[in-house]
């Protein structure tokens, strides 16, 4: 009888652990190094979560790229379930501000032609204000070096095209505040870069470290989400800041719909049981009363 009783105990001191610890939430930690530049804070989330893309850092006499795990670009979209640590990636500009790249390297020619091939833009870098609207041709900067080439066509690509945008034509628009570099390549592989800068104000609305503003917010009727709102400031003269608003912001939307802040960093985003599925866009309004001109696309489930 006492060898039954010893017994039970036992198992009910393992199950009370197990108890105890089962509803620990597990968390990894993303470290940031930024290879000389000024540091940044690393940011502790729970595991399988999405880290929320930090300030730009800054490091003299460079420009910053992008961010990298293990040597390839990070997606700051995907989950991360271990401790990882994010490396960033500088250009100097003093060696890349004209980057030609083609088959001759330098924008010479690999053949025998005694014509100077490739193209250059005639300035190393632009400024668009975009709280104005402003947007930028590109094509108005960039030249031929052998201007009787025989094929002009012209190839336009962003590093970033969700912040700053390039057309086929050579249009480049700003879709919130910061910088991306655009290459321009022709026909023979030859390249040359352009850095823009958008300047002014922006405001971004994150959601388990996703931008909104870029990929939308699917979510089933009588459910929430917790979302923060960021907003972003660049100026000329290369000074970036991050500012949480979320407390300060309400939304113009759908009756169905309900904003509750809890605290600067996060709100609840919640959704009427009752609300019919379907495509709504959710407009923010700030504190100073002035609404957004971009919306988030909401699809109810």
């Amino acid at each position: 009888m006492k060898k039954m009783i010893a017994i039970l105990i036992a198992l009910t001191m393992v199950f009370a652990l197990a108890s105890c610890g089962g509803g620990k939430e597990e968390s990894v930690t993303v470290s940031f190094d930024t290879d000389g530049g000024n540091a940044i804070e690393a940011q502790v989330i729970a595991k399988g979560g999405a880290v929320v893309k930090p300030e730009t850092p800054k490091k003299s006499g460079y420009i910053f790229d992008k961010w990298t795990l293990n040597g390839s670009e990070y997606d700051f979209g995907a989950a991360v379930n271990e401790d990882i640590t994010l490396k960033a990636v500088w250009i100097d500009p003093n060696s890349n501000s004209q980057s030609q790249s083609g088959s001759g390297g330098n924008g010479e020619s690999g053949g025998s032609s005694t014509v100077e091939n490739g193209i250059y833009f005639t300035v190393d870098s632009v400024y668009i204000d975009y709280n104005a609207g402003e947007v930028f041709n590109a094509a108005n900067v960039l030249r031929f070096k052998n201007d009787a080439v025989a094929d002009k066509t012209i190839t336009w690509t962003s590093s970033d095209p969700e912040m700053i945008s390039v057309d086929a034509n050579g249009i480049i628009t700003p879709y919130r505040v910061g910088y991306a570099i655009v290459h321009a390549n022709d026909a023979y592989d030859y390249q040359a870069t352009l850095f823009v800068y958008a300047y002014g104000k922006s405001v971004s609305v994150y959601c388990a470290g996703r931008d909104l503003r870029e990929d939308g917010l699917t979510i089933k009727a009588g459910n929430q989400e917790e979302l923060s709102v960021i907003e972003n400031t660049y100026t000329k003269d290369d000074q970036s800041s991050r500012v949480y608003i979320t407390d300060t912001c309400s939304f113009i939307g759908d009756s169905h719909f309900k904003w509750v802040p809890v605290t600067e960093y996060y709100a609840r985003f919640q959704v009427a049981s009752d609300t019919p599925a379907g495509d709504y866009y959710v407009h923010f309004r700030n504190a100073d009363g002035s609404v957004s001109s971009w919306a988030i696309k909401v699809t109810v489930e």
